[in-house]
């Protein structure tokens, strides 16, 4: 046997697939415990995708706190138009009251309590309700000439 010296220390087949087979697992469990490390830090990270879901919902609460100002801001801005509009129209009522244009007899007619009265308040169109007319009813109140204001 020409071959027996060459014979190579071989472990026996059972104990060789062992090996490989515990060589598999680590390999497995390596990669396993890598791919549940990245899941975690894909999930709960900085940029993770609970993050991007709390980010999602300040949002919306940002969006709506803007509009809401938006809103606020456009009433605001009215307000101030009205203030300064009804400001210029005291002051022409009070020199039409001071010129007694607008009265008969001494005593403030129809046309001046008008206008006088959707200053602050337009009344409602309805029966039943406060109506600028019900009002010029019950105080009689003297009909007068018809005058426009600038």
């Amino acid at each position: 046997m020409q071959y027996a010296g060459m014979r190579r220390n071989a472990k026996p087949r059972k104990v060789r697939r062992k090996i490989v087979e515990g060589q598999k697992k680590l390999v497995r469990f390596i990669l396993i415990f890598i791919i549940f490390i990245l899941l975690i830090i894909f999930i709960f990270g900085n940029h993770g995708l609970f993050q991007l879901y709390k980010l999602k919902n300040e949002r919306i609460l940002i969006q709506n706190h803007i509009s809401q100002l938006r809103k606020e801001r456009e009433e605001l801005k009215k307000e101030k138009n009205m203030l300064e509009n009804n400001l210029d129209y005291i002051e022409k009522l009070i020199t039409l009251n001071e010129s007694q244009i607008h009265y008969t007899k001494g005593k403030c007619n129809s046309l001046m309590f008008l206008k006088a009265a959707h200053c602050i308040y337009n009344g409602s169109p309805d029966k039943g309700k406060f109506r600028a007319q019900d009002v010029m009813k019950t105080w009689d109140l003297p009909k007068g000439s018809y005058f426009i204001i600038d």
